[in-house]
């Protein structure tokens, strides 16, 4: 995990766009595990109860900036401030988990 943290404190844009993409995969493994399964992390965050647990708004949330950063045809700008931000909300969620 310190090695994703480490890649959005990077001043390289790219390495900002694979740390956030690798933590929403380690998102989804956390969902599997959860047993939440799909295919695709926004179908297994679907399936999540509303309140089945604390971090389930910042789940959403680093997921959809994930899903901006990874569109061709987006006009999202990703900030090294925000890539970190985005890191830190899935950081909230692994830990109500004891995932890192």
């Amino acid at each position: 995990w310190q090695d994703l943290l480490d890649a959005a404190m990077s001043t390289e844009p790219k390495r900002w766009r694979e740390g956030i993409i690798a933590a929403d995969g380690m998102l989804g493994e956390l969902l599997t595990r959860l047993g939440y399964h799909s295919d695709a992390t926004s179908e297994q965050l679907r399936s999540v109860p509303e309140g089945a647990f604390v971090t389930l708004p910042q789940a959403w949330e680093a997921h959809r900036i994930r899903n901006f950063i990874v569109q061709r045809n987006s006009n999202f700008i990703l900030t090294q401030r925000e890539a970190f931000r985005v890191m830190k909300l899935y950081e909230q969620v692994f830990e109500e988990f004891d995932f890192i």
